[in-house]
């Protein structure tokens, strides 16, 4: 034999009732209705430019700055995995090849710096530059250096 199943709510005072639709929300009408949103105004409505470069020009004004331009932005840091490492003459430095070159944008000039996670190796001076790696030296030995470590050459310098 099957039991009906039997659920019982305690603590209901009221029934159940059916959802309603909020209240509409009412806001209050903008001081002009001529003005765009962000635009500024004054007690006569919209703010020519020139008006707007007048009153940022008074000292104290509180104005936004103008924004960066998109050329001005510094570069991202770039960053090159190490495919081969090897002593170099007399065991003083170890020559390394990362995985990076000329197509993603590295300069015979730039230095970097060696690290394998977040310790750092050593220093990286740029011997030669082809298109999909890179050749230099580096004062790290080379038993420190593994194929987990990799080259990190900040942004350069645009002064």
């Amino acid at each position: 034999m099957f039991a009906t199943p039997f659920v019982l709510v305690a603590g209901c005072k009221h029934p159940a009732e059916p959802p309603r639709d909020p209240a509409p929300v009412v806001h209050d009408a903008p001081a002009s209705r001529d003005a765009d949103v962000g635009q500024p105004v004054d007690g006569n409505g919209p703010m020519t430019d020139e008006e707007v470069r007048a009153m940022c020009a008074q000292p104290g004004a509180n104005c936004n700055p103008p924004m960066p331009k998109p050329d001005a932005r510094p570069a991202p840091t770039l960053q090159g995995r190490v495919v081969f490492a090897t002593a170099g003459k007399n065991g003083q430095k170890s020559i390394v090849t990362i995985s990076i070159g000329a197509r993603d944008g590295v300069a015979e000039s730039w230095k970097g710096t060696l690290v394998e996670g977040a310790r750092t190796l050593g220093t990286f001076t740029i011997l030669t530059v082809k298109d999909n790696s890179t050749i230099g030296y580096s004062d790290a030995a080379p038993d420190m250096i593994s194929n987990r470590s990799q080259v990190r050459f900040p942004p350069p310098d645009t002064k």
